[in-house]
């Protein structure tokens, strides 16, 4: 199973994250500001999550393609890594 989507996780402290789904960038990026944070980041398991980070000029900074990890599960084309972008604010 894959999970098609995307989430905005906001880094508070080491272990508090906010989920929240994106809707609007700018409104998330206040919300995250308002709380302190520096940065966004966007966990992009498929192709179309990626592809929205990626118009919402997020920068990547992190991928892992599903065919190392033993465990993953073996989505086929176009879903065939999972990336990590932040976007400082």
């Amino acid at each position: 199973m894959v999970t098609i989507g995307v989430l905005l996780l906001y880094s508070f402290a080491i272990v508090d994250q906010f989920k929240l789904p994106i809707d609007d960038d700018e409104w998330n990026g206040r919300l995250a500001r308002s709380n302190g944070a520096g940065a966004t980041r966007m966990d992009a398991t498929s192709a179309f999550s990626a592809a929205v980070a990626e118009r919402l000029n997020y920068k990547k900074i992190f991928l892992v393609r599903y065919s190392d990890l033993d465990f993953a599960p073996q989505p086929e084309e176009p879903h065939v890594e999972a990336r990590v972008y932040i976007k400082e604010l």
